[in-house]
């Protein structure tokens, strides 16, 4: 299938036509218990249909390979559908390894107003599949607090004389980032002209969530898929990144706002990621 190019069409067919194992990354977030209908005509989200993709989604996998799969779920009755884990046990059941399981923490929710007994939803889950070990691993580092500082301990359990070993050592300057990531929700603003009319996406990543994993598991020319590209917020990343990228989308408008999006062909980020203020990069 041709890369750097986003297909209009259902993902459970549209999948059929990629190779076997030619994806570096999966980068998505599918329809969240189908509560959002993202303009089609009817529903066509429940558990077979994922199940489908997910059988395709580990066929294209390349071994090594990741899948990103950012999901939650809604409440009915009073009580959280657990849905995420259902879809997560599936993919373990089919072989891929549950290689982390992390959070988009937001800083910024949206109020809840539905009067139930609990606490305001302000994060995601993020769970990171990988078939066999990831073949590629480029974390993001954070700075220690006590970087560079003379210490010494004993080691219980260590060897030499009693069973202990005297340890005397530099603490690392920097270490590889928390799997609780806090970034902020994209503000849902911008809107581009469709065929006439305004069209904005109703559930729009931030940039910068798919900009760090693709960044993370995949490397210059690796190739990233979306099957529910949405707004192609995680196609924009990848070109960005020197990545290829395959994107399909079921709605012919959402299709046609992305290629828009696309064709401006000027980067939201270098390789520093952040070079517009972020009201804007979350935006475009």
């Amino acid at each position: 299938m041709v890369t750097n190019k986003v297909y209009n069409g259902c993902s459970e067919e549209v999948l059929k036509k990629i190779e076997d194992n030619s994806i570096d990354l999966v980068m998505t977030s599918p329809p969240y218990d189908d509560l959002r209908r993202y303009l089609a005509e009817k529903s066509s989200w429940n558990f077979k249909v994922f199940q489908n993709i997910a059988d395709e989604l580990i066929r294209v996998l390349k071994d090594g390979g990741v899948i990103v799969w950012n999901v939650n779920d809604k409440t009915e009755g009073g009580s959280e559908t657990g849905t995420s884990f259902r879809q997560a046990l599936y993919f373990m059941e089919r072989g891929l390894k549950l290689n982390d399981t992390m959070i988009w923490m937001k800083p910024n929710p949206c109020p809840s107003f539905d009067h139930l007994p609990r606490y305001t939803q302000s994060f995601e889950y993020m769970y990171i599949f990988s078939k066999g070990t990831p073949k590629t691993f480029n974390p993001a580092l954070i700075q220690c607090k006590s970087g560079s500082r003379h210490d010494k301990s004993t080691m219980r359990n260590g060897g030499g004389e009693y069973g202990t070993r005297d340890l005397d050592y530099i603490v690392n300057s920097h270490q590889v980032d928390y799997n609780v990531w806090e970034i902020a929700v994209a503000p849902n603003k911008k809107s581009f002209e469709v065929d006439g009319e305004q069209l904005k996406h109703s559930a729009v990543f931030p940039y910068e969530l798919p900009f760090r994993h693709i960044q993370t598991w995949t490397n210059e020319g690796d190739v990233v898929l979306d099957p529910f590209a949405g707004s192609g917020t995680t196609l924009l990343a990848a070109r960005d990144l020197n990545r290829k990228y395959i994107g399909i989308e079921m709605s012919e408008k959402y299709h046609k706002m992305i290629n828009i999006r696309l064709e401006a062909d000027f980067p939201i980020s270098n390789e520093r990621g952040y070079d517009l203020p972020a009201e804007e990069y979350a935006l475009w």
